[in-house]
């Protein structure tokens, strides 16, 4: 067993024994990447906070349930992922951009959580994501911005590596067909 599986095994014992410690240790090492996700996903700093919150929330009360048929990673990016779809259900009467401009418009990301601005490029291809199936912007965003390994994306999603391959083609095809579109605009 591996220093860090070691690790994360003492982490989960110490979680479902209620050690308020090792909720701050979860939060210190899995709240940047539930943050990324989350504003990958939602395009707004504002809801990656909730998103975040409402994640860190769902973790603390079935942590209990947790029985390792997958990694606490995995574990955790399927409640982010899932948590960020319900987030986008609650919301779509709200907010439902059906072409690029208005998706521009609702993309103006000023990252003060993490003080990072996005340059234009990244604000115009989050908002192209956002025009996306939600199958296949979650299958690009693990696997190409998040960089996980195409096994856990297929893990996290429920899908097997082939499905998640395909999602991965469809959503680079439909991503290249959004971005032309726009550029004939201009």
């Amino acid at each position: 067993m591996s220093e860090q599986s070691r690790n994360t095994s003492q982490l989960i014992r110490r979680l479902q024994s209620g050690d308020q410690r090792a909720f701050k240790d979860l939060f210190d090492l899995y709240q940047q990447d539930i943050y990324s996700t989350a504003l990958n996903y939602s395009n707004s700093p504002s809801d990656a906070k909730d998103i975040t919150q409402e994640v860190f929330i769902k973790i603390f009360r079935s942590i209990s349930s947790f029985q390792a048929k997958s990694t606490l990673r995995t574990w955790i990016y399927r409640i982010t992922v899932n948590t960020a779809l319900s987030w986008k259900k609650k919301h779509r009467k709200h907010q439902d951009p059906t072409d690029l401009d208005v998706a521009l418009t609702h993309s103006a990301i000023d990252d003060s959580y993490t003080g990072q601005t996005l340059p234009d490029t990244s604000q115009n291809l989050r908002a192209s994501m956002s025009l996306l199936p939600d199958n296949q912007r979650i299958a690009l965003i693990l696997s190409y911005i998040e960089s996980l390994p195409r096994q856990e994306v297929a893990d996290i999603l429920n899908l097997s590596l082939k499905a998640v391959e395909s999602l991965l083609m469809r959503g680079k095809k439909n991503m290249r067909r959004i971005l032309q579109n726009q550029e004939s605009k201009s």
